[in-house]
């Protein structure tokens, strides 16, 4: 049985968001240490809380956490820093460019699927002329200019889809003729 989705949100119980800390605090460091054994890359995680950990009394300042030690990620943090600006920063994202970046993707899945319909509908309407009749494909609203070039538009992606079909009867109606002629004189 999978599980169900969970809502990305703050949880509002004090003692369901320390358990929840707790465990995905350690799958984190868990899966930390896989990648770094499994990959032989090197890793670094700090988290700061405000739960006390390893039994300690909770105290008002945050608690730090750093996996796997502190000169380890030490060393990790300086290597970086090291690296060249572009180098550093060509695989960050914080949280403005990933929204940025999905925005992005999702507004070029919204135009080819606007396209995509766009198409279908005319295929539809070449289907069953009397249904463009009745969508005003072929006649214009009797609105301002932006109604005649949504009509422009639509009559425009109408004679593309008549002319490939066109071209495409065309070319089986060839390819059967010369089909036809060979088979004729294979039997003549």
């Amino acid at each position: 049985m999978g599980r169900k989705k969970v809502k990305c949100e703050l949880i509002s119980d004090e003692s369901s968001r320390k358990t929840t800390f707790k465990k995905r605090k350690a799958g984190l460091l868990k899966k930390l240490q896989e990648i770094t054994t499994l990959c032989g890359v090197i890793a670094c995680g700090i988290i700061f809380s405000n739960f006390s950990t390893k039994g300690r009394s909770q105290q008002p300042n945050q608690q730090q956490e750093v996996w796997p030690s502190v000169p380890e990620a030490t060393a990790v943090v300086e290597k970086f820093k090291d690296l060249p600006e572009k180098k550093q920063k060509k695989y960050m994202l914080n949280q403005e460019s990933l929204l940025s970046a999905s925005s992005s993707k999702m507004k070029e899945k919204l135009e080819a699927q606007v396209e995509k319909n766009r198409r279908l509908e005319l295929d539809l309407l070449l289907a069953d002329p009397v249904a463009a009749y009745h969508h005003d494909v072929l006649l214009p609203d009797s609105g301002g200019s932006e109604d005649f070039v949504n009509h422009a538009a639509k009559l425009d992606g109408m004679r593309e889809i008549v002319s490939n079909k066109v071209d495409q009867i065309t070319e089986r109606i060839e390819h059967i003729k010369s089909k036809g002629k060979r088979m004729r004189t294979r039997y003549s």
